[in-house]
């Protein structure tokens, strides 16, 4: 895992670009992708917050997720998926599910940055504070892994 935010510069050149393509205001609409050159994609995300004990924990194999929150604040719970079962694999949309307890959670706000590995088991959307949800503006770039080495 490796948090930063937007305004940062990264000495990886595919971590940059998706830092660049956030900064360029340019955003796609909810569940739209677009492809930005050498396998990485950036999906908009659109959505209201959630209580911890109804999101799901999550992982891939073959891609990291570069999570910038643009509007809005939630928390995003990480634990080590050496700490978990993996359910069954889509391969398609390259993702897995898992029970799990976050080992720590880390606070996204407009400009967060946070870059998931595949050994990062992940819960998105999760609630600042339990009774009030938030609506969360998310872009999340599918990076392919080896890039990010």
């Amino acid at each position: 895992m490796l948090y930063m935010t937007a305004d940062q510069k990264s000495e990886n050149k595919y971590l940059q670009k998706c830092l660049d393509f956030l900064n360029n205001g340019q955003l796609p609409g909810n569940k739209e992708t677009v492809e930005l050159g050498d396998g990485i994609r950036c999906i908009g995300n659109y959505y209201e917050t959630v209580p911890a004990e109804t999101a799901p924990f999550e992982a891939h194999y073959k891609f990291a997720d570069v999570q910038c929150v643009v509007a809005g604040e939630e928390k995003i719970g990480v634990t080590p998926v050496s700490k978990c079962q993996p359910g069954p694999y889509n391969e398609t949309k390259d993702v897995y599910f898992a029970e799990a307890v976050a080992d720590e959670y880390v606070v996204m706000k407009p400009g967060s940055v946070l870059c998931l590995y595949p050994e990062d088991l992940h819960q998105v959307k999760v609630r600042l504070d339990a009774d009030k949800p938030v609506q969360i503006t998310k872009m999340v770039f599918k990076v392919p892994v080896e890039l990010l080495k």
